[in-house]
């Protein structure tokens, strides 16, 4: 699933559908589709349990436990909302996001390889999920057929009498406090919809309702990896904007990031793999950077200040739900995003397939058919999102204390990477083509050019 690869979003579509559509969560693939089902309903409405701030500080919300930590935007992704979102960009830089460009200023360190700067300018642009998210949700909520019901939570899809299409959703206001007396039950409320889309994430209700209403539920593939974080803000001088990735290793479990953001911050999260233990105090991050196969951030730690408390946030394993085997699915009923599929956050791909998936229901939206949305979209994405995962879990099955479901050749597939990292070590032609495969600009195919793939195998 690439840029190059993904049909592009079209800002206007003949086809339109008459009711309302609800999205279940305010996340970035919410905020994506309702963007998607503005152009093509009467009427957008967004279910958020969280509160929404309008104001211009950009706080996590609560719904977000990763929200304070490195979220990296592949180029692939921000072009892809720049299609969704025009000025996308501009409109990140002007609110505090920065522009940085690999190799001259952001340094990459995979599994003990440091790539040197490519043949071609690569950039990233570089900010906090929260900033992302605003950027993104300003924009939606600016059109005059999308609104927000905030505090408020799903309970349950409504039917029609045979259960075979979901015809809206009932939500209660959001309780603040476990104690309530009997005057505080929140009163039930049912919106009727023409399509709900389900963009809540990896605690989706959807598997267990589908069992609870006749339907079957989705198999799920579930490798375990273990990764925990710890993030702080550090101060950053104005004249700097410089980062650094530095990925895990068979060699070394450990790595981090450290990115430059808005108000004058960089943002540095360090992690381990497999249950590795992470620091939950200031005195201690230093002490883990130290472990990394770089010096960089343990030497930016100590020559800046630590400006808040540490985060911490614990990603236990990726989950992939097989929607595209069940034979029956309720009309008008989508599932989106990290509902379907939740990867390893350490390969930074996580709003970019949001993008990519929310322009796939847009194509689905637009096909004339008669057989149930879900199933279409489903069948749509599964290739792409299979591909992603297979990659993902592949690299991920390095490591022996991983457990789940294998993908076919992954023994090949890790000893081709070894060997791209170790050509692109070296060689500037090779590290743009692995910069542009792995911001998701270009499909895996690219190495297997004939000027690149003579590179990769020739003898060391």
């Amino acid at each position: 699933m690439t840029y190059e690869t993904t049909r592009r979003y079209a800002l206007r579509t003949s086809v339109s559908r008459d009711g309302t559509s609800i999205v279940l969560g305010a996340s970035i693939t919410g905020l994506c589709a309702a963007r998607v089902l503005s152009e093509i309903f009467d009427e957008v409405i967004i279910i958020e349990r969280d509160e929404i701030e309008s104001s211009a500080e950009y706080e996590v919300r609560d719904g977000v436990p990763q929200g304070n930590h490195l979220h990296v935007l592949q180029d692939g992704g921000r072009k892809t909302l720049e299609d969704l979102f025009p000025g996308f960009s501009e409109s990140l830089l002007s609110n505090g996001g920065l522009l940085v460009n690999y190799g001259t200023e952001f340094t990459v360190h995979d599994r003990g390889h440091k790539l040197p700067p490519g043949e071609t300018q690569t950039e990233l642009y570089t900010a906090t999920r929260s900033l992302y998210e605003q950027v993104i949700r300003n924009r939606v909520l600016s059109r005059d057929n999308v609104t927000v019901q905030d505090q408020t939570q799903f309970t349950l899809y409504t039917t029609d009498n045979q259960a075979e299409s979901v015809i809206g959703v009932r939500v209660t206001p959001r309780q603040k406090s476990s104690v309530a007396s009997t005057d505080d039950i929140p009163e039930t409320k049912t919106i009727p919809a023409s399509l709900v889309v389900d963009a809540t994430g990896r605690t989706s209700k959807t598997p267990k309702w589908l069992a609870n209403n006749g339907y079957s539920r989705p198999k799920t593939d579930t490798v375990h990896i273990g990764v925990s974080y710890a993030s702080v803000l550090v101060d950053r001088p104005t004249e700097r904007r410089d980062g650094i990735a530095i990925s895990p290793s068979q060699q070394n479990y450990r790595g981090g990031g450290v990115i430059p953001v808005e108000n004058g911050k960089w943002l540095v999260t360090i992690f381990g793999m497999h249950e590795d233990e992470i620091p939950k105090r200031q005195c201690e991050v230093k002490t883990f950077a130290e472990t990394l196969s770089s010096p960089w951030i343990a030497n930016l730690l100590s020559e800046h200040t630590v400006s808040s408390e540490v985060s911490v946030y614990q990603f236990p394993a990726s989950i992939r739900r097989r929607y595209t085997e069940l034979n029956e699915f309720p009309e008008n009923l989508v599932v989106i995003g990290d509902a379907i599929t939740s990867q390893n956050p350490l390969y930074g791909q996580g709003m970019s397939l949001s993008a990519f998936q929310t322009v796939h229901l847009h194509h689905t939206l637009a096909e004339e058919s008669s057989r149930p949305i879900g199933q279409r979209f489903f069948e749509r994405v599964s290739p792409l999102l299979s591909r992603t995962w297979t990659i993902t879990t592949a690299t991920d099955h390095q490591y022996p204390e991983t457990t789940g479901p294998v993908p076919t050749g992954s023994s090949v597939f890790n000893w081709f990477t070894r060997r791209v990292l170790q050509t692109a070590a070296e060689d500037p032609a090779v590290v743009s083509t692995y910069l542009q495969v792995h911001s998701l600009q270009s499909p895996p195919t690219k190495f297997l050019s004939p000027r690149i793939l003579s590179k990769v195998l020739a003898p060391s």
